[in-house]
């Protein structure tokens, strides 16, 4: 139904006479309130629009440097926004990497730990069965099973794992593994003298992941994901450093990060996607197509000669691999401390 009404619903803008798009905000002027059937056909037309700005950012997405120059020229409308794209690249990009990546607790259970505290329980059970039937096995046979199955293994009182070994703590609690997988905390920390806050809490948490593997690689992998927008701005920050000759503004190099990392996210996509339909692996391409995008991207942007580009291009790689390690480490802790 034809808007009746003297202004636009949308922006307010005086409407003229015959016009059935408002001339300031390009809305049609119909009511607020829509069919289902309408509904439904304006998002098919949005989204299978091939000229509409999701595919014709898709167009430009292997050529970065391309989106940050129309974007920066003033060339915004016909785009989507590099940020928008950053966000829904990035969701679908570590969904899908969650999808992949087998985290069954079941099977994350069968590490090293695991089989080490199941071994000597098994090999408690075969001491005290043996013991009560010592004529059964033969002595040979026992042997045999001892240094074959048994070997290096030992009994559940005496399989005791070094903390101070493992994260480094200051005092070594040497708790056996059967009470660390049985006990309740208060138990723990009662029994092993543990009274410290931080001893206390790292020692909980350290547990809770290793009993819920699973979860708590869902949990870091989640909130790293979160933290490429801290990545992004800290590399943006890094640009503007290293190209300070070219006095670009540093929302500049945001935009450009942002578009780099979109072009890497679709990347791994399609990667994902190819693995999924054809179980093919993509680990080369996925591994290095975005390592070439950042440097085409840097030279044909930026405009420097191939050496320069060489060399900003090696100390980039070395910045980006260091604040990644800078930054995987905190959420780790983070995720040690509140996971």
């Amino acid at each position: 139904m034809e808007n009746s009404k003297e202004n636009c619903y949308n922006c307010g803008y005086q409407l003229e006479q015959g016009y059935s798009f408002c001339k300031n905000c390009g809305q049609k002027n119909v009511k607020s309130l829509l069919g289902i059937g309408e509904v439904i056909k304006n998002f098919i037309a949005i989204t299978l629009n091939f000229d509409g700005p999701l595919f014709r950012s898709l167009r430009l997405i292997f050529k970065p440097w391309k989106l940050t120059s129309k974007f920066v020229e003033g060339k915004r409308v016909p785009y989507l926004h590099p940020a928008r794209l950053f966000i829904v690249l990035l969701l679908i990009h570590f969904g899908l990497l969650l999808s992949v990546i087998k985290m069954d607790s079941k099977n994350l259970s069968i590490s090293d730990h695991y089989s080490k505290l199941d071994k000597s329980r098994m090999y408690e059970q075969f001491l005290a069965v043996d013991s009560l039937n010592p004529n059964v096995i033969s002595k040979e046979a026992k042997d045999t099973i001892v240094n074959q199955i048994f070997k290096g293994v030992d009994l559940p009182k005496d399989d005791v794992i070094s903390l101070k070994e493992v994260i480094g703590m200051k005092k070594d609690y040497l708790m056996t593994r059967q009470d660390a997988n049985q006990l309740s905390k208060d138990s723990l920390f009662q029994k092993y003298k543990i009274n410290s806050f931080f001893d206390q809490l790292v020692v909980s948490q350290l547990i809770k992941i290793d009993t819920n593997r699973a979860e708590s690689i869902r949990y870091f992998v989640k909130n790293f994901g979160w933290s490429i927008i801290l990545i992004v701005f800290i590399l943006a920050l890094f640009f503007k450093l290293l190209y300070i000759r070219h006095k670009k503004y540093f929302v500049e190099h945001v935009v450009f990060w942002m578009n780099v990392h979109s072009s890497s996210f679709f990347m791994v996509i399609v990667g994902i996607l190819i693995y999924k339909l054809q179980e093919t692996e993509m680990v080369f391409i996925v591994g290095f197509a975005p390592i070439i995008i950042l440097f085409f991207s840097m030279l044909f942007y930026f405009k420097q000669s191939l050496l320069k580009t060489l060399f900003k291009f090696a100390v980039t790689c070395f910045f980006y691999s260091t604040i990644c390690l800078i930054v995987g480490v905190f959420f780790s802790f983070a995720s040690l401390v509140f996971f």
